[in-house]
C-alpha cells in the first residue's frame, strides 16, 4: 500500500502540492506506540481535575490530547526519523547483492 499523501503550500508558486512521505512501517508504529503509552501516563498523573470531572477526563480530555499528539509526532518526527532507518536498511540489503533477501529473511525472523 501507498502511504497517504500530504498536501504542502508551495509558497513560490502560491499553489498546493501533493508529496508522499517516507513510511515509517513497523519501527515507526512501535516507537510512537510506547511514547503515546507513557504519554497518557504522564498525562492522567499530571492533569488534575475534580471528581465530578474525571469522566470527562478519561473518556475526551485525555484522549483527543494524545491523539493530537500522535498526529503531529508521526507527522514531524516519527515518520522522517523511521523512514530514515528503512532507507539504510533497504540500502544495506540492496547493496548485499543476492544474499540481500537472505538477510532480510533473517533479519524478520529475529524480529518476531
Amino acid at each position: 500500500t501507498q502511504p497517504t499523501q500530504l498536501m504542502n503550500f508551495d509558497p513560490s508558486t502560491m499553489q498546493w502540492a501533493t508529496s508522499s512521505p517516507v513510511p515509517s512501517t513497523f519501527i515507526g508504529a512501535l516507537i510512537i506506540s510506547i511514547v503515546a503509552g507513557y504519554l497518557v501516563k504522564w498525562m492522567n498523573q499530571k492533569i488534575q481535575l475534580p471528581d465530578f470531572l474525571l469522566a470527562f477526563k478519561t473518556t475526551f480530555l485525555l484522549p483527543i490530547l494524545s491523539a493530537i499528539f500522535v498526529m503531529l509526532a508521526m507527522y514531524y518526527v516519527i515518520t522522517p526519523f523511521g523512514g530514515w532507518i528503512n532507507g539504510g536498511i533497504r540500502t544495506v540489503l540492496t547493496a548485499a547483492g543476492e544474499k540481500g533477501a537472505l538477510m532480510y529473511a533473517m533479519g524478520i525472523a529475529a524480529a518476531t
